[in-house]
Order: structure tokens, then sequence, then C-alpha cells
């Protein structure tokens, strides 16, 4: 029996073009237009696993991302990599969703387009949010386990996995089944670099794009409308430099120094 894997794959604002973002202060969201976007680094780590496992049994990889049209050519990469098909969840009425509104959205396109499945594999948390919601409550949706933080993972020869989890004070093993939500630091494997055959085979690869309608999402669970949770309000803090001189011998700017700070109330008397 051949598995069906789905890797979900973000794209996030490259730290490098951090600058360039800008803040929505009616909408309390963030302007991620004029910053190039790349793929967020923990999912790099679970298509990785996904290739393992397809190494080791029969399986497909289909790789899911939900963003702006551009988000192709990051899906691309992956294909590129060794996924069999991408989706991208592409709609206006997507944009400014909290964790709850991408999960909802995923969850739709997973259930009506990539059914069924074995594993559900995403980075444990995104570079730009770092919320580490979106994969548990993915798993909530779809009402199947889920393991997060996995740390190392053992491939059996049949794609059964055993999962090592690590927190502060103790470690986890599971023996998963199917169907199950996994998501994955980067200390669980090195993601490998795209060969030339795989970057002209990517070319023959279908990336399917599904809006809104395809999903058959109403207007009020997606996007910024289905986003229960909001920021009050976003803003650059602005602050001022003080500086004093202190002249006089050492002993008297010490002196100075000392009654200033105690006056200040930062040293006690």
């Amino acid at each position: 029996m051949t598995m069906h894997i789905v890797v979900c794959m973000k794209a996030v604002p490259d730290p490098a073009h951090w600058s360039q973002i800008e803040i929505d202060e009616e909408k309390g969201i963030l302007k991620r237009q004029e910053c190039p976007l790349v793929i967020n680094p923990l999912d790099r780590h679970a298509l990785e696993l996904a290739l393992q496992i397809k190494e080791k049994t029969p399986a497909t990889i289909s790789v899911v991302s939900m963003g702006p049209y551009p988000v192709q050519s990051n899906l691309q990469q992956f294909l590129a990599l060794g996924a069999d098909q991408a989706y991208l969840l592409s709609d206006y009425n997507f944009a400014g969703a909290d964790t709850l509104a991408t999960a909802r959205t995923l969850a739709a396109a997973i259930q009506q387009y990539m059914s069924p499945y074995s594993y559900i594999l995403c980075g444990a948390w995104s570079l730009d949010g770092n919320t580490a919601q979106v994969g548990p409550q993915l798993a909530t949706l779809l009402d199947i386990p889920h393991i997060t933080e996995a740390r190392q993972i053992t491939i059996g020869q049949d794609g059964m996995l055993i999962i090592e989890t690590k927190y502060d004070y103790y470690c986890n093993t599971y023996h998963v089944d199917c169907p199950v939500l996994i998501t994955v630091t980067a200390e669980i494997n090195k993601p490998r670099s795209a060969s030339l055959m795989g970057i002209l085979a990517a070319r023959n690869k279908q990336c399917t794009v599904l809006d809104a309608a395809a999903l058959n999402l109403p207007r009020e669970q997606i996007g910024l409308a289905g986003s229960p949770t909001r920021p009050h309000r976003l803003f650059t803090p602005h602050y001022e430099r003080r500086q004093q001189y202190l002249s006089g011998s050492l002993q008297e700017a010490a002196s100075a120094l000392t009654s200033r700070l105690q006056s200040e109330g930062w040293l006690k008397r």
C-alpha cells in the first residue's frame, strides 16, 4: 500500500528584508507585499522527513501552502526536491488570517483534495509568527492525533515511525499509528539540496491553485473576518537617549554618578 504524506509549507518574509515590512495600523496586520518570501526553515526539515520515509516505503508527497500567487515559486522548490504535487491556497479573502483561520483553510483543502493521508508534517513553528499553534489546531480540526516538536525519528522499513520529543526536563518516545500530524524541529535531520535532475523534473509536476470557492469556505470563517484573535494595536515604539557629561576628578565623577542614580531610584541609598 502506498503512503500519502502531506507537508505543510509556509512562505515567510525574508529576514534580510524585514526592514521593508510596514504596519497597517487600521487592520492591525503587517504589510508584507514589498518583502521577498522564502520557505520557512523548519518546513524544509518536514519535507526532508517525508523524503526519507519515501526512501523506505512506497509513498507520494503532497505539499500545501496558503499565500499569495508568487508562493508557487517556493512550492516549486519543494517539487524539485522530490515532492510529487503541490497545492497553493490563494485568495484575497485568505489575507490577514490568524492561526485558527489558517488551520481551518488548510484543513478544508486537505480533507477535500489530499485525503486519505498517512502523515501530515509541519515545521514546529514559523519564523515570522513563532506561535507553534497551526499544527495542533490543524490536527484538532481534522480529528487526528498530533505530536509536537519531534527531535529524533526512527523510520521502519514499513514507513512506521518511532518519535522522540524532548522538553525541559524529560524525553518522550512514541510509536505512532496513521493518520497522525507531526511537527518537527531543526534537530531532526539535515535538509538536502535539489539536484539538476530534480529541478528539471519539477517542470512537469503540477501546482494546483485553490481559492475560497474551491474550498467551499464561508467568508466569515477565513482570513481576517474569520480570525478570533487580532492585535489590539501595532506600532513602532519611539524613544530618546539622554546623556550627561560628568566633569571633575575620577572621585568627583563617581560621586556625582552615584548621587544621580540614587536620586532616580536606580541605586539604594
